[in-house]
C-alpha cells in the first residue's frame, strides 16, 4: 500500500523507511503496522473492556443490581430466621456452604454489593448465628 510523503507529497510504499524522492523518513503512523501489533492492541482493548465492566457492575456476574448494602447488613441480627434475612435484603442470596452434623444443619449465604463487596450470614437450623461483611457501603 502506498502513503503520501509528508515532505514532498509523492506516493511511497508503506514498507519503506524513507521517501525515495526526497529522503524524508516515514513516520511510524505512515508505515504498515505488523499483524502482531494489531493483535496486541485488540487484546489490550478487550482487557480494558473487561476491567471497565467489572468495575462498573455489581460483583456478582448474574446480577444487574447489588443485593446488599451496609444499611441492610446492619439490619440483620443474630437470631433472625433465614426468611427474615431474605426479606431484609429483598433477595434469596447465594448458598455457598452447607453441612449437617449431629442434627445441626449449617448453611452460609452470600449477598453481593458493588466492586467486590459482599456479606455472609451463617445459619444453623434456619436461624442466623453469625454474619460478616467486606466493603459494603
Amino acid at each position: 500500500m502506498k502513503v503520501k510523503c509528508l515532505n514532498c507529497g509523492e506516493k511511497v510504499l508503506d514498507s519503506s523507511d524513507s521517501c525515495p524522492y526526497c529522503g524524508e523518513p516515514l513516520r511510524w503512523y505512515q508505515k504498515k503496522l505488523p499483524f502482531s501489533f494489531l493483535i496486541m492492541i485488540l487484546g489490550l482493548f478487550i482487557f480494558l473492556m473487561v476491567v471497565l465492566f467489572t468495575v462498573l457492575s455489581p460483583s456478582h456476574p448474574n446480577s444487574t443490581e447489588p443485593d446488599a448494602t451496609l444499611s441492610e447488613f446492619s439490619s440483620v441480627n443474630i437470631g433472625m430466621s433465614y426468611s427474615d434475612v431474605r426479606k431484609t435484603f429483598d433477595s434469596y442470596g447465594e448458598l455457598i456452604s452447607q453441612s449437617e452434623l449431629a442434627g445441626i444443619k449449617t448453611e452460609i449465604y452470600v449477598w453481593y454489593g458493588y466492586l467486590g463487596a459482599n456479606c455472609n450470614v451463617t445459619f444453623q437450623n434456619g436461624i442466623a448465628v453469625g454474619k460478616a461483611q467486606v466493603g459494603l457501603k
